[in-house]
């Protein structure tokens, strides 16, 4: 992503946030969109059912599955957009890339499936939510609670 079409696109993002469009939003660092998506779905306790698109590979990366699910990419951030709302972010998005890649589920579920349609990652966020706390509950000492806090 050039410099010139990160602005447009965070110029597109804030229009929308002004417009009250976005519900949710998280940048695609650390981990990428593998990650992004599960910590979205450990903070909404809800569930993600995600399916990924070669038009989310990085210009100079083979779109391949792994590459798609933890590419660090600079720029990139999942939008949560209710569906009401959608076909304003795409018009305000007009001519940027922007990809649809699922949607938020009421069940405490993680999914995602790989460009083919197969399932790469199916869990339970519960289960996230107490691997991703465990650490932490270890370090200072703390009993690990048996649902999330």
């Amino acid at each position: 992503l050039d410099a010139s079409t990160a602005l447009r696109c965070y110029k597109a993002l804030n229009e929308c946030q002004r417009k009250g469009l976005i519900k949710s939003a998280h940048d695609c660092s650390e981990g990428g969109i593998a990650v992004a998506l599960a910590e979205m779905a450990l903070s909404g306790r809800l569930g993600i059912k995600a399916r990924l698109d070669a038009k989310l590979a990085p210009p100079s990366a083979e779109p391949t599955d792994a590459t798609l699910l933890f590419s660090e990419s600079n720029g990139r951030i999942i939008l949560e957009v209710a569906a009401k709302d959608a076909a304003a972010v795409w018009q305000t998005f007009n001519g940027l890339p922007i990809v649809e890649i699922g949607e938020v589920t009421r069940e405490p579920r993680l999914h995602i499936a790989g460009m083919r349609g197969q399932t790469l990652i199916d869990q339970d966020a519960h289960d996230l939510a107490r691997v991703f706390k465990e650490p932490l509950y270890k370090a200072f000492g703390e009993g690990i609670p048996k649902t999330p806090a």
